[in-house]
């Protein structure tokens, strides 16, 4: 900030505001500077004030948020990502080859595990979950450099980035 954008900020507005962070020593600090001009536009009022707490705050929020962004996108039975991160990358994907980047070598592999509803019906519902549970660690293991997507009872789908 320098002194025309100031003045040129409190023109449009009765006072301006930035927010610094500051580093003293090993110990980084927040801190807002408010400028506002008198009644009779003849001197500036500076005002700073420490905002750490409304930071720290504002740093937690933001996390919880993620944290519950990430649950939203995650399969509770397998722990694999879910139907909704799979539409959102599969909407992504589209997206970049819509503008143009269809050199990007990528493949899905959809894989359908047989005989659930057997398993369901003979063993119970426990077993049949067992054996979701166990097919998606499964892929996991064999794909353990992409993501695996459970998007239906016994569906899965891995994005694979192709080597060329």
């Amino acid at each position: 900030m320098n002194r025309d954008h100031m003045i040129s900020a409190l023109n449009d507005h009765n006072s301006s505001s930035i927010d610094y962070r500051i580093k003293a020593g090993d110990k980084t600090h927040y801190v807002r500077m408010t400028v506002r001009k008198t009644s009779d536009s003849s001197h500036f009022i500076i005002g700073i004030e420490n905002i750490d707490a409304e930071i720290k705050k504002e740093k937690q929020h933001l996390k919880a948020l993620n944290t519950e962004k990430e649950l939203a996108r995650r399969d509770e039975l397998t722990g694999v990502r879910n139907k909704t991160a799979y539409n959102e990358l599969e909407t992504s994907m589209q997206d970049s080859i819509n503008k143009g980047m269809d050199y990007l070598p990528f493949a899905f592999v959809v894989c359908d595990a047989n005989n659930l509803k057997k398993i369901n019906d003979t063993e119970g519902h426990a077993a049949g979950d067992e054996y979701i549970k166990s097919c998606a660690m499964l892929l996991c293991n064999i794909f353990d450099h992409s993501p695996v997507f459970r998007v239906g009872g016994d569906e899965f789908v891995d994005k694979q980035e192709l080597k060329m």
